[in-house]
């Protein structure tokens, strides 16, 4: 998962409420270190890039947009933090997401981890939301063992 000082973050919301992107560079796939967002995808599949786009907003707000950079594939929106705080506590996470024709469906995903990186926790939601549709809340909600190190949350979107 990487350095192991990256787990002493604390987590962020992607609400843009600080400048995610470089001037000139708003539709270039960029998150910055400090909010920590990351995008991925799997190796043998499409590339993905995370976008904002004026006319897409969510309560008035500018939102992400993770799109294909060629063929549909699956990508991932995560971020990675500390579970001190959470320990001993449960914790709800949620998000609204918008599709426009995703092929098998858009999903959250927490994963949890001990200090020797061992999963304590891996859940891949059903999708949620496939085809075309509006803004969808979605939302998961879990218990933090003392034993967890590191929470990883995000979504995915299958083509």
């Amino acid at each position: 998962m990487g350095c192991v000082g990256l787990w002493d973050l604390a987590p962020v919301n992607l609400d843009f409420s600080q400048d995610e992107y470089l001037p000139g560079k708003e539709k270039l796939a960029y998150i910055s270190a400090t909010r920590r967002w990351v995008i991925g995808w799997e190796p043998a599949e499409s590339a993905y890039q995370l976008i904002r786009l004026a006319d897409v907003l969510f309560e008035g707000r500018p939102t992400a947009c993770v799109k294909p950079v060629s063929k549909f594939g699956t990508g991932y929106l995560y971020q990675y933090f500390a579970a001190a705080n959470y320990r001993n506590k449960r914790v709800k996470y949620s998000l609204f997401i918008k599709t426009k024709r995703v092929r098998s469906g858009a999903r959250l995903f927490v994963d949890m981890y001990d200090a020797d990186s061992q999963d304590l926790l891996s859940v891949r939601l059903e999708p949620i939301v496939t085809g075309t549709k509006d803004w969808t809340k979605c939302e998961y909600e879990f218990d933090v063992p003392i034993e967890a190190y590191a929470i990883t949350i995000g979504a995915t979107i299958d083509g």
